[in-house]
């Protein structure tokens, strides 16, 4: 079954949202980011990042309060997020 076009629209709309935010943080963090969004298990970005998984688990933290920051800094965005 195919998503309705609306909703397709919606979700390009919210990746973008989510692609410029993610332009304005260090290369580090999007990489981190992008591992985690695309499912790999801290363990397995662990070993790409050459860390322990302690490590690894708070940077993903961290990278995602940053990116929180940085959505809750720029309100059009966030609007185009929760809408």
């Amino acid at each position: 079954r195919m998503p309705l076009p609306d909703i397709v629209l919606i979700a390009k709309e919210k990746k973008a949202a989510v692609r410029t935010l993610m332009r304005k943080m260090d290369r580090p963090s999007r990489e981190v980011l992008e591992l985690w969004a695309a499912g790999y298990s801290t363990r397995d970005i662990a070993l790409r990042l050459e860390k322990d998984e302690n490590y690894t688990r708070l940077k993903i933290y961290r990278c995602k309060r940053k990116l929180e920051k940085l959505l809750l800094a720029n309100p059009d965005l966030l609007k185009a997020m929760i809408e």
